[in-house]
């Protein structure tokens, strides 16, 4: 692999596991740096501004699982029960690898939602969130899943997905209290999560078309 290449993906995973530990604020290009043992004028040769490198983050993370998101698939026409599935195990994964993201994202949000949905969007985050409402409405117009608003969808899923993440310390402590590992209650609590939303979601078989 070509030297550029390598520190380039360094200083990204890098940049990536510093900003979700310390958020946005709380990372400095020197610390960067510092941890990928280059100096700040080899940084600023991959990555101008922090800004830049904060998109570059982003974008791999978007990457990673928008092409799980879907209502409806016209090539396999797999059932909702399949597609639920398959968006949950993308999300769990990523969240399992990187396990304080979800407290980045609120935490981002908290700091400026603006400039995070800019930079979202700015970032494929724009017709892909077109394509999906395309997607969506679709599914709705061949009788494939109920017509309810895509917004509450994205309650239920991210809800229910995120709450266990961000809750991981006090549920195990204070709730559970029977020794039980986190993986082994995130594999109880998934199944609950795609009844959920398949429930929400699915429409009478009757109304396909």
């Amino acid at each position: 692999m070509d030297s550029n290449i390598q520190i380039e993906e360094k200083i990204i995973t890098t940049a990536r596991q510093m900003f979700i530990d310390k958020g946005f604020n709380g990372t400095s290009m020197s610390d960067i740096a510092k941890e990928v043992g280059i100096n700040r004028t080899v940084l600023h040769y991959y990555f101008r501004t922090k800004d830049k490198m904060f998109q570059a983050v982003i974008g791999g993370i978007i990457e990673s699982i928008i092409s799980r998101i879907k209502f409806y698939d016209k090539e396999t026409k797999e059932p909702i029960p399949y597609l639920v599935n398959n968006f949950i195990e993308a999300y769990f994964n990523l969240f399992k690898k990187h396990p304080k993201l979800p407290m980045f994202i609120l935490r981002e949000i908290d700091r400026d939602a603006d400039y995070l949905f800019t930079t979202l969007l700015s970032l494929k985050g724009e017709s892909f969130i077109a394509e999906l409402k395309c997607n969506y409405e679709e599914a709705i117009n061949k009788g494939y899943i109920k017509n309810i608003p895509l917004i509450y969808v994205f309650y239920t899923a991210y809800g229910l997905m995120l709450i266990p993440f961000l809750t991981k310390s006090a549920a195990i402590k204070v709730i559970v209290k029977d020794g039980k590992e986190f993986e082994e209650l995130l594999n109880g609590w998934r199944p609950i999560i795609e009844n959920q939303l398949i429930l929400l979601l699915s429409a009478p078989k009757e109304a396909h078309k």
